[in-house]
């Protein structure tokens, strides 16, 4: 056994530690600059599903009171897919808005284990119910 996988753990994560770890993140912090996960959703390869391929999918999104804010208050979104950013060998979403001298502002960001039309639903959807909370 590696020192580095001694003291720090598999370099790789199971779809269930994925979910506990989101359901431990996922309470709303007081303080206003501290991650949470905003939305997490998991699907099994037995559960039913809608999409054309039968594999293990997950999607979670992850901001700060703060950022939601500041989406609240903006009218345009912008969604990236960064493939220079990955997490398990799946690209991270940068979620954010442009101003008017075009500075970027993000909200958060999402990681998806696809790149289809249900996870963009996913991540606008919960964007506007996280700003209602």
């Amino acid at each position: 056994i590696s020192l580095r996988k001694k003291y720090y753990g598999a370099s790789t994560i199971s779809l269930g530690e994925l979910e506990a770890w989101c359901q431990r993140n996922s309470l709303i912090p007081d303080d206003d600059d501290k991650p949470w996960v905003l939305k997490y959703q998991t699907e099994y390869e037995d559960e039913i599903n809608k999409d054309d391929d039968n594999k293990n999918k997950f999607r979670f999104f992850v901001t700060t009171r703060r950022l939601l804010f500041n989406a609240s208050i903006s009218y345009k979104v912008h969604v990236d897919a960064i493939y220079k950013l990955i997490w398990q060998e799946f690209p991270c979403f940068i979620i954010g808005t442009t101003d008017m001298i075009r500075q970027f502002h993000p909200f958060g960001f999402a990681v998806c284990s696809n790149e289809k039309q249900n996870d963009f639903e996913f991540i606008f959807s919960y964007l506007r119910a996280g700003n209602m909370r």
